[in-house]
């Protein structure tokens, strides 16, 4: 199966984007933001980190968010490694 980079890996650097991360760099499955149904490539640290962050999310801040930061999980397959290299530049998240 062909390697996709987490959204939070700099490929230029070899680290995560955010010096305080624990970013593995591979990704390990995609989320689809509900409000324009794009995926996004995470490790399995940075998802962890993301699905903690959005429990955690007051709901006033979930309103000002679009698509309320609604999400749904992807599995790491070849359909959706193909979906992801298919959306256009603009909306690409990682790569």
């Amino acid at each position: 199966m062909e390697k996709v980079n987490c959204h939070f890996w700099d490929p230029t650097s070899g680290a995560g984007r955010n010096p305080n991360s624990k970013c593995a760099g591979e990704a390990a499955g995609f989320v689809r933001k509900e409000h324009d149904k794009r995926l996004c490539p995470l490790c399995s640290s940075c998802k962890e980190t993301f699905q903690r962050a959005q429990k955690e999310m007051d709901d006033k801040v979930k309103e000002s968010i679009p698509g309320h930061g609604a999400f749904t999980d992807v599995e790491l397959s070849e359909a959706s490694i193909a979906e992801f290299r298919a959306q256009s530049p603009k909306e690409r998240a990682g790569a």
